[in-house]
């Protein structure tokens, strides 16, 4: 596949995953009626799962365009993002525990998304 495509696969992981987790933010925030948000946890559950897969897969593609694909070439930003989407993949759990914290939980997942994308397009280390 292509460099342009495997970034077109990313974004559109970063949109599923997004998505996900903003709406699963809003629905806790708002304290909705278990049974009338059920069927919208679940797509949105959906969305995340396919969202961290899309984004790992298409990450690696990424990466073995860029010749790093052994993880002996990996600078220390790739390990940072690794650890990144691993912290998205836990969101889901304090968003579910704690909904009154989820504007809090918004604002921080906003600014890890950006330090993931500065990771991404900067490689610091």
């Amino acid at each position: 596949m292509d460099y342009n495509a495997y970034k077109l696969v990313h974004v559109v992981g970063l949109l599923l995953l997004f998505a996900s987790l903003g709406g699963l933010a809003v629905l806790g925030g708002l304290g909705t009626d278990p049974a009338r948000s059920k069927p919208f946890k679940a797509v949105l559950n959906a969305f995340h799962g396919l969202g961290l897969v899309v984004l790992l897969v298409a990450g690696f593609g990424l990466l073995a365009k860029l010749d790093m694909s052994a993880p002996d070439k990996w600078g220390g930003w790739v390990y940072a993002k690794i650890v990144l989407w691993v912290v998205f993949g836990a969101a889901v759990v304090p968003l579910k525990r704690a909904p009154s914290l989820a504007r809090l939980w918004l604002l921080l997942l906003v600014g890890l998304g950006c330090a993931a994308g500065w990771l991404a397009l900067m490689k610091p280390f």
